[in-house]
């Protein structure tokens, strides 16, 4: 291996990347640590050809696992090198390896926060020098101590890692695995009409309501739709990290007194999970009337027959500009011949 001593605008780095970590050393954002073992001040930069240079990092205590978002090196002649995030022992790839193209000399960061990177309570992150016939880069060392005994390097050629009598220059900036789920959207067959909703009494409601992970592992869980305090019905689903996935439900007003409704949709917590503002979402009130009253008021007469021959014939792909969903009154997904019949046989009708 090769050793090279702290340039003075190394130092000058060095002295900026101290009173950072200063501020970092702990947290770096509301809910990120920085794990390191070396005190920022290095007195060697060390390198070899081919070879790789590792820190074997711990969780803080109660944590079986965590979010990777960051992995720091502080180098020298800094170069293209592959960056390494093993297992424990130093021999699994918990990721592909990256190749980071273009660092910079002095506290360089490797942004992980958009790869998903879940390392377990043990793990290695190590700096691989890829280029043939060439030292650099170099990552600081830290002779001074106490020595954490967790830096490893392997030469080339070599089939194990070395312990080092020293701290690399190598850190790992993470964040606490959440579990989380969320409903995102609601919608449903009457959406955005006016003057509101309107659905006829025996007849049905389409509802389509999108759930997303938002936390770092697979989940399965209940979603409900609700009318007012009703259950509309209540569906399984399964996401992986980041996933969303709409479901649709259908109400039958079948037995449902004439009113308003509110429809809601609510998704029930997973194990472990502290967010739950999200679970619930409103999708605004639905008023059951009675079939043919289009236009909410309560009863059936001359205006909603106008309002219901105008839309005809339409749907979302047919004379879209037409397109009143509360004119569809059987709920088939098109306002046509069908609808005007149920809408005659009902004049007059009401108010109720």
């Amino acid at each position: 291996m090769l050793r090279k001593t702290v340039s003075g605008i190394m130092l000058t780095l060095l002295l900026i990347g101290m009173l950072t970590s200063t501020l970092v050393k702990f947290v770096k954002t509301e809910s990120s640590i920085e794990l390191s073992y070396d005190d920022g001040g290095f007195e060697w930069f060390v390198s070899a050809e081919l070879a790789k240079f590792a820190v074997n990092f711990s969780l803080p205590i109660g944590w079986s696992n965590a979010r990777l978002i960051t992995a720091r090196f502080c180098l020298d002649d800094a170069m293209i090198f592959r960056l390494h995030i093993y297992d424990e022992a130093g021999i699994t790839d918990l990721i592909p390896p990256i190749d980071v193209p273009s660092p910079s000399n002095g506290w360089y960061d490797v942004d992980l926060s958009g790869l998903h990177v879940i390392v377990p309570q043990n793990f290695m992150i190590a700096k691989e020098n890829i280029v043939e016939h060439y030292v650099p880069p170099y990552v600081g060392e830290d002779t001074s101590s106490p020595i954490s005994n967790r830096s490893f390097y392997r030469l080339s050629g070599q089939s194990g890692w070395v312990l080092g009598t020293c701290n690399y220059a190598i850190r790992a900036v993470v964040m606490p695995t959440v579990d989380d789920v969320a409903v995102i959207n609601l919608v449903h067959s009457k959406t955005g009409c006016l003057p509101m909703p309107t659905v006829g009494q025996n007849y049905n409601l389409s509802i389509c309501v999108t759930v997303e992970n938002q936390g770092d592992f697979e989940e399965t869980f209940n979603l409900t739709a609700y009318a007012n305090t009703t259950v509309i019905d209540e569906l399984q689903v399964t996401l992986t990290f980041g996933e969303n996935k709409t479901l649709t439900f259908t109400w039958n007003t079948t037995g449902f007194a004439y009113g308003n409704y509110t429809i809601w949709a609510y998704a029930w917590p997973v194990q472990n999970e502290t967010d739950e503002e999200d679970n619930t979402l409103i999708g605004g009130t639905v008023l059951v009337s009675i079939a043919g009253d289009v236009n909410g008021d309560h009863l059936v007469d001359i205006s909603d027959l106008v309002i219901t021959v105008g839309a005809i014939p339409s749907s979302p792909t047919i004379n879209p500009e037409n397109w009143n969903p509360n004119t569809d009154i059987n709920s088939d997904g098109v306002c046509d011949i069908s609808d005007l019949v149920i809408c005659v046989g009902n004049i007059p009708s009401g108010p109720w």
